[in-house]
């Protein structure tokens, strides 16, 4: 026994010198050391899908000791390229897109504090070095749910918004978006210490944040329309999907803000979309859509795709654009060879959708949704100064993940480029009223 306590003692002193963790796990038994040793060689250290601390674990642990770069490079190696433009699939398109992040990380203001959702998308962030993240909310109700869960917040800046010493510069900034819409000051104290999601724009607007995610417990108009009246610009404010399929990344829009745009908003949608794409690596090669394909059916209704598809090309002659077209002949290289005699670098490659409206759009990315099984990353809003963006409220810890990252790439991109997915000088200007 005594030979036993000295083969402990140093143990302790050992791990009291070199031990760098947080936090040491330590088991007491009544068990002989032999019986205990068997019991835990029974135990089973695999990791499940339900194992959830763990593969936070691994993930951390991954970003931090492999080169993730050469080994996608050394997989593309092998890979043999069916067209010279290259497919993007959608493991490629996360991977791109997590490596910006994690190479220039961004500060991403989440107002649902409060939500299991969120308190873990945040702690993942942060632990692999994803994001800078403020959540908002009563600093000790959101540190006692996060333990609860067991999520690691650590790292994740708390701001209540009832108790926030600035309080008067984000009232006096919100008077200066609002000006001439007969809000008073009282009205505008309340609407930033009660709405945590104009709270979170405005913290984007002050330049406290470089963008914000919302929407898991609240509704697209009450995340949505405090962006609208804070951060709008003279472009119109559209959205885009990026439809993750089997082997692919589609590009969708708009599919959720513009019910019936004219012509010339139709055109401003494209052009924003076509940049978001541009933004995130993807080389565009964008369909106008509409029940004719190129003239074989008239009109108002293709007439407005055919103006808008014009006015595309007149701004942006270094876009690949056609339209008026067919779904099936946008996408299926067989079926545009049938429907179209004329050369076309789009038709039957396409891999950005313009939809003609609301109704169309909505309901074909929830079809394509559900009856192929692709993930559907968005709303993602462009048009605005700065970006904020749509959770579903049904979303899932990866959807809040993919969309902080997602918001986090269109916060790099300089203001006012071409490129810049959320302000971008050659669209067009349409008009939307908050």
């Amino acid at each position: 026994m005594p030979c036993c306590r000295a083969i402990t003692s140093r143990m302790f002193e050992g791990v009291k010198q070199n031990y760098q963790g947080s936090l040491l796990p330590i088991m007491s038994t009544d068990l002989s050391a032999t019986d205990a040793v068997i019991r835990l060689y029974k135990w089973g250290a695999a990791v499940l899908p339900t194992s959830a601390r763990k593969i936070q674990h691994c993930k951390a642990l991954f970003d931090r000791h492999v080169d993730a770069n050469q080994l996608v490079a050394g997989i593309e190696k092998e890979e043999a390229l069916i067209t010279s433009s290259r497919r993007v699939t959608p493991k490629m398109f996360a991977h791109s897109i997590k490596t910006k992040c994690a190479a220039n990380p961004q500060h991403i203001v989440l107002p649902e504090g409060l939500d299991a959702r969120v308190l873990k998308a945040a702690s993942e962030v942060t632990i692999r070095g994803l994001a800078k993240v403020t959540l908002l909310g009563d600093a000790a109700a959101v540190t006692a749910e996060a333990k609860k869960l067991g999520a690691d917040i650590s790292a994740c800046n708390i701001i209540d918004p009832k108790n926030f010493p600035q309080v008067d510069k984000y009232v006096d900034t919100l008077l200066e978006a609002r000006k001439g819409k007969n809000l008073t000051r009282d009205a505008a104290f309340d609407a930033v210490t009660n709405d945590v999601n104009m709270f979170g724009v405005i913290m984007v607007a002050m330049g406290d944040a470089a963008g914000m995610v919302s929407g898991a417990i609240h509704t697209t108009a009450a995340t949505i329309r405090p962006a609208m009246q804070v951060l709008k610009t003279k472009t119109l404010v559209s959205s885009v999907f990026f439809m993750c399929l089997p082997d692919k990344v589609l590009v969708y829009g708009d599919c959720a803000v513009n019910v019936n745009p004219n012509s010339q908003e139709l055109a401003s949608i494209a052009i924003c979309s076509a940049d978001t794409s541009i933004a995130f690596g993807l080389e565009p090669r964008m369909a106008m859509l509409s029940y004719s394909t190129l003239g074989s059916g008239v009109g108002p209704d293709v007439q407005k795709v055919t103006d808008a598809v014009k006015l595309v090309k007149q701004a942006r002659p270094d876009l690949m654009v056609e339209g008026p077209l067919q779904y099936d002949a946008a996408i299926d290289p067989t079926v545009a060879s049938v429907k179209i005699k004329t050369s076309s670098e789009v038709a039957g490659r396409a891999n950005v959708f313009i939809f003609p409206d609301l109704n169309t759009g909505n309901n074909t990315y929830k079809a394509v949704q559900q009856a192929t099984g692709a993930i559907a990353m968005g709303p993602v809003m462009q048009g605005l100064r700065k970006p904020v963006n749509d959770l579903s409220r049904g979303c899932t810890v990866q959807d809040i993940i993919n969309t902080i990252c997602v918001t986090e790439v269109q916060a790099m991109q300089p203001q006012g480029s071409s490129s810049n997915p959320n302000t971008t000088n050659d669209c067009h200007k349409g008009s939307h009223t908050p």
